[in-house]
Parts: C-alpha cells; sequence; structure tokens
C-alpha cells in the first residue's frame, strides 16, 4: 500500500522491528546505493512537505482526526502495525534553500518530477 501525506506532514518510528542480518544488509546497501540515510530507531521522525509512505498492510488504515493539532487546522494520525518505509518526496523549501546550493535544489526537484 502506497500513502502520499502532504502539507507539514511527519513520519514516526513508534515500533521497531527485529531484522536479520541479512535483511538490515540489503536494507543498507539499498539506501547507499540511492543516496540516503536510514532511521531505524525508535523516535526517529521525518518531517517535510510531501512525504511517501510505502507499507506492507492490504487494507486501507484507519484514519483518526485529531482536531486542534495547530492553532488553525486538525491533523490527521495514521498508525501502521505493519513494516513500513517513509521517504521524503518534497522538503520544506526554508530548508532545501538554506542548507543546498542552488544546482543540488534543481537535481531534487528534476528527480521528484520525472
Amino acid at each position: 500500500m502506497v500513502c502520499e501525506l502532504e502539507r507539514n506532514c511527519s513520519a514516526e518510528i513508534t515500533e521497531t522491528v527485529n531484522l536479520t542480518d541479512e535483511q538490515r544488509d540489503t536494507h543498507d546497501k539499498y539506501a547507499n546505493s540511492v543516496g540516503v540515510t536510514l532511521h531505524r530507531d525508535l523516535g526517529d521522525k521525518l518531517k517535510a512537505f510531501a512525504i511517501t509512505v510505502y507499507s506492507d498492510a492490504k487494507k486501507r488504515l484507519p484514519v483518526e482526526v485529531k482536531e486542534g493539532q495547530t492553532s488553525t487546522h486538525g491533523g490527521h494520525l495514521i498508525f501502521c502495525p505493519k513494516y513500513t518505509l517513509a521517504i521524503i518526496k518534497y522538503p520544506f523549501a526554508a530548508i532545501t534553500s538554506k542548507f543546498l546550493p542552488a544546482n543540488e535544489i534543481k537535481k531534487i526537484e528534476n528527480k521528484n518530477n520525472g
């Protein structure tokens, strides 16, 4: 199952999965090949403008609406008990413009657009 999270979203590790050494090595090799950092520790959190979530869940996940998460808007919480992977689709523009050179920002935009 694939979920697209948008508009100032986050993904947090609330439970960890015990991986075999072979599974961990496979994940590390893939992460190195695509140039990403894996976060596996309890409490690790991704925050971005948009996040793509991949899960082993077969059915649509229940959504809990939390009113008043910010001063004007509520939030939607989704808990997935299955193996899940979250990848930043679009980082916050303010962060990328502050920490990345312009040519790196263009690479990210081009990668996300095609």
